[in-house]
């Protein structure tokens, strides 16, 4: 995937789970400006902040992308 549709793929996945922006920012660990910045792809996405990012928005990786977790 590349960081253009990860950063796509991060916002879809936050919005079509109504979660805001500052509550995402809160959970991860990170400013609401800078996780605005890694969703328009202008901020490299660590692992760091994936993994975290991956866990609020209940998505499990596997190894050739994402996927979503069931409920």
């Amino acid at each position: 995937m590349t960081s253009q549709k990860l950063s796509a793929f991060i916002r879809t996945n936050r919005l079509n789970n109504h979660i805001s922006l500052q509550h995402m920012a809160k959970a991860i660990g990170v400013t609401p400006e800078a996780l605005c910045r890694m969703e328009s792809g202008k901020y490299w996405v660590s692992s760091k902040y994936l993994f975290a990012i991956c866990e609020v928005l209940k998505i499990k990786l596997i190894e050739d992308g994402v996927q979503q977790s069931p409920n």
